[in-house]
């Protein structure tokens, strides 16, 4: 097979993964895709002893499928610094509306878009604002490393989300607060069980 033909049947193969409903295919797809381009991982983990097999198993393949997501769909930088860019471009559109109902829920985008960055900063033990004004005079590209307690730029570190990942997050959140205002009651559960996989 030659070089472009290669490339044709990869690039044939990605439109089908990106076509494809089925998760199985999707796996056949993806791990086709990975043996063509030479792409193979190997995923360690520290599991509890308490957790079985089929968990650890179930985490492991969650794992793999954030990787090739990230690898396929690309990265954007990460510790809740990509949701303050796109508050930061909320603020800027907040000055354009003029209808109260959308001024209102630009202001509440733009809270809960900070919302990830406050809790990781503040479970690091830093105080969010700090880090916040420093971020805001910062470029884009600019990211906090709680564990490196460090500025650094987003290409020299290793502070990165899967793009797909938050993608996802975003519109689970924005799904279930549209369905949070339009009816008259929610339920929560407290110890919600995890579901979903990122797409």
């Amino acid at each position: 097979m030659t070089r472009a033909a290669l490339r044709e049947h990869i690039r044939l193969l990605k439109s089908r993964y990106a076509r494809a409903e089925d998760v199985d295919a999707r796996k056949r797809h993806g791990a086709r895709i990975g043996g063509l381009l030479g792409v193979r991982s190997t995923c360690g983990s520290a599991v509890s002893p308490s957790l079985r097999l089929p968990v650890a198993k179930a985490l492991a393949e969650r794992t793999a499928l954030a990787l090739r997501t990230a690898v396929q769909e690309g990265v954007v930088p990460g510790g809740g610094v990509a949701f303050l860019n796109c508050a930061a471009r909320l603020r800027e559109r907040l000055h354009a509306v003029e209808e109260p109902h959308h001024q209102a829920a630009c202001r509440i985008l733009i809270e809960a878009l900070s919302e990830p960055a406050r809790v990781i900063f503040h479970n690091a033990g830093y105080e969010p604002g700090e880090i916040f004004g420093t971020l805001a005079h910062s470029g884009p590209n600019t990211v906090f490393d709680a564990m490196g307690r460090r500025f650094l730029d987003v290409r020299e570190g290793s502070v990165l989300d899967s793009a797909p990942v938050l993608k996802a997050c975003l519109r689970n959140a924005i799904s279930t607060a549209a369905l949070a205002l339009t009816i008259d009651s929610v339920v929560h559960l407290s110890h919600p069980e995890m579901v979903g996989k990122p797409e």
